[in-house]
């Protein structure tokens, strides 16, 4: 199944994890940014897509997520988009991380997952009321922003 026991992410363990951010940042003197559309248009005429540094992010994914930021939600569903960036505060501000996200309705999420028999859909955080989610990692750093 690809993991084992141990790399399972618990609720206590992803808490410790989300509670040790802030601390962690400061340290490196990194900033989490959360973006607005003209800071997004901003950031990328300026510096460009981080995926040109790296081989396990598609180019052409990681353009089309700023840009559908940028256009302020997608054009299919009509849902919001979030954006944050980790800025190195030593460097200008410069951008070396990106996150960027949009709000899933429960049954988008369960078809998108094919979740198991018991329902479960691990790894995700259901919003108030059920209705929506954001993925744990988009959720810390948006803990960690506030």
């Amino acid at each position: 199944d690809g993991g084992s026991a141990d790399d399972e992410i618990t609720d206590t363990s992803l808490a410790q994890y989300a509670q040790s951010l802030p601390a962690y940042i400061r340290r490196r003197h990194l900033e989490i940014v959360k973006e607005t559309p003209s800071s997004a248009a901003s950031v990328l005429a300026n510096q460009g897509l981080m995926a040109q540094h790296s081989r396990h992010v598609s180019r052409d994914l990681e353009q089309l997520a700023w840009e559908t930021f940028i256009e302020d939600g997608d054009p299919h569903t009509g849902a919001p988009m979030h954006m944050v960036t980790l800025a190195d505060t030593r460097r200008q501000r410069l951008r070396v991380g990106v996150i960027i996200w949009r709000d899933l309705e429960r049954e988008e999420v369960a078809s998108w997952l094919n979740s198991d028999d018991s329902g479960d859909v691990h790894h995700y955080q259901f919003g108030a009321g059920g209705s929506s989610t954001t993925s744990t990692a988009a959720a810390a750093a948006a803990a960690a922003a506030a």
